[in-house]
């Protein structure tokens, strides 16, 4: 149960830094899609690198995992700091729980070469990777609404705001 706490503390902290800094989750999805793929591509350099550095975490998980983490963070973590951001609560909530739980999905992958699951965290493990390309397609197709929408045009004034508009500059 450990590892599972673990997970969920990570999305955690993830999910309040996201709440915190109000950016739109269509970003920072689409960021992590840009980690991933950056860890898809660089697996093995980051493997020769990873045996060449000393232990970067204290043990506790090998430095592949550590590097592969950081290359599939690193792009949204940096958006963090800049980038569009949610206007309401409601947003802010949802981005956040969405941000988490794709950068958890992304993770496991790097996390499963590392760690012992035995028991009931390797069957929630297991259930978890059955779905993980679902949950990256919907996910994916919610960050590419989430940026459209963050991007709209303007609405046309209509005749009723031009009036409104005028009325105020008029007094």
């Amino acid at each position: 149960m450990q590892v599972l706490l673990m997970l969920a503390g990570m999305a955690l902290v993830l999910g309040l830094v996201a709440f915190a800094t109000r950016r739109r989750f269509g970003v920072l999805g689409l960021a992590l899609c840009a980690g991933y793929v950056l860890h898809q591509l660089w697996s093995a350099w980051l493997s020769t690198y990873a045996s060449q550095l000393p232990p970067l975490a204290g043990g506790w998980v090998s430095n592949i995992t550590v590097l592969q983490l950081l290359v599939i963070l690193l792009p949204s973590l940096v958006l963090l700091v800049r980038g569009p951001v949610y206007g309401r609560l409601r947003g802010r909530v949802c981005g956040a729980v969405l941000y988490a739980l794709l950068a958890m999905v992304f993770s496991l992958g790097a996390l499963a070469s590392s760690l012992v699951l035995m028991g009931p965290e390797r069957a929630v493990f297991e259930a978890i990777l059955s779905q993980r390309d679902t949950i990256m397609t919907v996910a994916v197709a919610i960050a590419v609404v989430d940026i459209a929408f963050a991007y709209a045009a303007p609405a046309k004034p209509t005749k009723s705001s031009k009036a409104k508009k005028a009325k105020k500059t008029k007094d």
